[in-house]
């Protein structure tokens, strides 16, 4: 499973496994990064994460859990990407077409009542779903409530 995770947030970002760590590695026999901030969150407050809960938050990216009971609006993102895991529930997801009745009351973030010409995506627990910057995305169906983490990674300074 977090194999699949990591898979996809390399495959988001444009990120090497190969990249400079791996070069420092090689030449300085060591591992290690310039900056050492790590991130850790607590079992107890990842268990109580709510609608719209944002668990970490830095420059190039954000981790936010959601709960999603019903259908949602279009929208796209220009400025980041998606990796979405869900934890529990199922429903669907189209992704890719034409957002319908644009409203953009955020530069970059166009929001709308449909897509056209997308490709629905049947989500359930365990599922990954990758959404690249710029791709429409809506939730049209929730057959159960579906929990699932969102690692927002920024694209726009790549």
């Amino acid at each position: 499973m977090r194999f699949m995770l990591t898979v996809a947030l390399l495959l988001v970002t444009g990120l090497e496994p190969s990249g400079a760590g791996a070069q420092s590695q090689a030449a300085t026999g060591s591992v290690g990064a310039s900056n050492s901030e790590a991130t850790h969150i607590a079992a107890a407050r990842v268990a109580a994460c709510a609608k719209a809960s944002t668990l970490s938050t830095a420059a190039d990216y954000s981790v936010i859990c959601y709960s999603r009971t019903a259908p949602g609006r279009a929208e796209a993102h220009a400025g980041h990407a998606h990796v979405w895991y869900i934890l529990d529930g199922e429903g669907t997801v189209v992704t890719g077409g034409t957002i319908m009745d644009v409203e953009t009351a955020v530069p970059g973030e166009p929001r709308g009542s449909r897509i056209e010409g997308g490709q629905p995506q049947r989500v359930a627990a365990g599922d990954v779903l990758v959404i690249p910057a710029g791709v429409p995305h809506q939730y049209t169906e929730v057959r159960s409530p579906v929990a699932y983490y969102s690692v927002n990674v920024n694209t726009a300074a790549r």
